[in-house]
């Protein structure tokens, strides 16, 4: 059947491109419908989360289903994440039966049910669970920023990670590396936080947002930096927000608890194994031997953007939300005025998601993922701040035309540069 498919696509070069273009437009419309009503000061367009949910998983499945039923590996990582899948399913013990080197047991468990469900464990299972990762992911920002900035600028700042994510033909982005799982579980994390100071019942949100957090190292340690910041600045959040006395110490408490419940129900569970000292020898000492080794190799790192340059994918997502978050920071420079909490939060994500990348020393693209959700996120925050001064409906409304041109158009012609798959 695959051999046929392929064959007619190859013959039919033009059918890939009318089946992208209905998600496309679906997309496009989804994003520019709220900016109608969001013209004017203090107005609030509906929200459907079913609806978003549904028209991004449908993006994704239209640019990426060629790539999921490519029968060979499209990088190392790939089979290694494979085989060790494999091997889960016979004997669910990790560090018993998987060494994940620097990787972290969450990111061949979580592909696990899904195989198991199609019955097949193979490239197309990691590369689907890779798929609906990023599709958690993208939701979850979106939702997160739909709290911190508004419908419209929520939809129209999440175009450039969409585009980045579906119509990419890098290989480092395609294959299920080891940042899919800490990347959506960060965006879990944050959208949780968001929930936090509207809530009447803030608990659950907490707990969500810990368990995330403290999830997330043990998916890829790299990330854990980026996942302290975010739980730095809730508790912070608790601490200028929430109501005196117990309420405020409670409210940190459950978040830092929470935070460490993940490690400390890993050690439990490992324990009966004794493979607590082999956990710590595997995955945290080789972790750390793997970043003392390199010593932030400037060889490295220079490849590492000469490969991000050649491949143009990563420059041409960052170059809108970085050229948006400048423009911000350069007009309040002016003005005399500070910018807001929210532009500066997404400042440091991205100061230190730049260093999670970096401080390996190490050429691979696909710890470039690390970056995206940061970057959108400033990049929304730098649009609020533009859109806070306009008071006519005539510049909101171009300043939202200007968003949907910077995020979707530059990403989209480089795709349409590229060949069918």
């Amino acid at each position: 059947m695959l051999p046929f498919l392929f064959d007619w696509l190859d013959r039919h070069p033009s059918s890939y491109w009318l089946i992208v273009s209905g998600p496309t437009l679906l997309l496009l419309i989804w994003t520019a419908w709220p900016v109608r009503a969001d013209r004017q000061p203090g107005t609030a367009p509906a929200e459907n989360r079913a609806w978003g949910a549904l028209v991004l998983l449908l993006f994704l499945l239209a640019w990426r289903w060629p790539w999921l039923l490519y029968a060979y590996q499209f990088s190392p990582d790939e089979s290694q994440h494979v085989a060790g899948i494999l091997t889960l399913a016979d004997d669910p013990v990790f560090f018993r039966s998987v060494d994940g080197s620097t990787a972290g047991p969450l990111n061949f468990y979580l592909p696990l049910p899904l195989g198991l469900l199609l019955g097949r464990i193979d490239y197309f299972s990691v590369r689907l669970a890779g798929l609906l990762l990023v599709w958690g992911t993208l939701f979850f920002c979106h939702r997160a920023a739909v709290r911190l900035a508004g419908v419209t600028l929520a939809r129209l700042g999440l175009l450039p990670a969409a585009f980045f994510f579906a119509a990419t033909t890098d290989w480092e982005f395609l294959h299920y590396s080891t940042e899919h799982a800490p990347v959506f579980l960060f965006s879990l994390c944050l959208w949780s936080l968001a929930q936090v100071p509207s809530a009447k019942h803030p608990t659950g949100w907490l707990v969500a947002a810990g368990v995330a957090a403290g999830l997330s190292p043990w998916a890829k340690l790299q990330i854990g930096p980026l996942s302290a910041v975010l739980v730095a600045g809730g508790l912070w959040q608790i601490a200028a927000t929430a109501a005196p006395g117990r309420t405020r110490w409670r409210q940190g408490l459950i978040l830092s608890l929470s935070t460490l419940a993940p490690t400390v129900l890993a050690v439990i569970l490992l324990a009966p194994f004794g493979l607590v000292a082999t956990a710590y020898q595997r995955y945290v000492h080789q972790n750390l031997f793997y970043v003392g080794e390199s010593q932030l190799d400037t060889g490295a790192l220079q490849q590492l953007a000469q490969l991000a340059w050649a491949s143009r994918w990563f420059p041409v997502f960052a170059a809108g939300p970085l050229l948006l978050a400048a423009t911000a920071g350069l007009i309040a420079l002016g003005r005399s005025r500070p910018v807001g909490r929210l532009y500066l939060g997404g400042a440091v994500l991205t100061a230190v998601a730049v260093l999670c990348v970096v401080l390996p020393g190490r050429p691979f693209q696909h710890y470039l993922m690390l970056l995206v959700i940061p970057v959108t996120l400033w990049g929304i925050m730098a649009a609020r701040e533009l859109r806070e001064p306009l008071a006519g409906a005539g510049a909101r409304l171009g300043l939202a035309l200007g968003l949907l041109l910077l995020g979707a158009g530059p990403l989209l012609l480089l795709r349409l540069s590229h060949p069918v798959p």
